[in-house]
């Protein structure tokens, strides 16, 4: 039986006309169907934002008053939860453009790292799956 892949809702805020789009869908959709094969609609957005405006946020919601690459906002948590909703709102990525551009190919690793805190992954949880992100990484190239 084939499994079902979720019907994905990316909005890309401010994206640089330089980054793949098309690549950055990709490795979402795939990351997504890894964590949540039975989800049917999975909303997130990801914001490009300048080191100014990243320090704000991270010093507003965070109370830590310095730049970051990558912050995540989640909502839902779906992998919290013992049910996964049809659908999920996984929240808000925001990336540090101006940090993420001198390491153009390092722009998929913190989305990777971004969204495994939108789905409630703390850092220690993240390290059992760096395999699979050397799988990812490969099908990017």
């Amino acid at each position: 039986m084939k499994r079902q892949t979720a019907k994905i809702y990316l909005d890309l805020i401010n994206a640089p006309k330089k980054i793949d789009r098309k690549k950055i869908r990709i490795l979402i959709k795939k990351i997504l169907f890894y964590f949540l094969p039975e989800a049917k609609a999975v909303y997130l957005s990801v914001f490009f934002v300048n080191e100014k405006e990243i320090t704000y946020l991270n010093k507003k919601f965070r109370k830590k008053p310095c730049t970051k690459t990558v912050l995540s906002f989640p909502q839902d948590e779906p992998l919290k939860k013992k049910k996964i909703n049809e659908r999920i709102v996984l929240g808000d990525i925001f990336l540090s453009f101006p940090k993420t551009n001198s390491h153009s190919r390092k722009i998929y690793f913190y989305l990777w790292h971004g969204l495994l805190h939108l789905l409630g992954l703390s850092h220690r949880e993240m390290e059992k799956y760096n395999g699979l992100w050397e799988k990812l990484k490969k099908s990017l190239h």
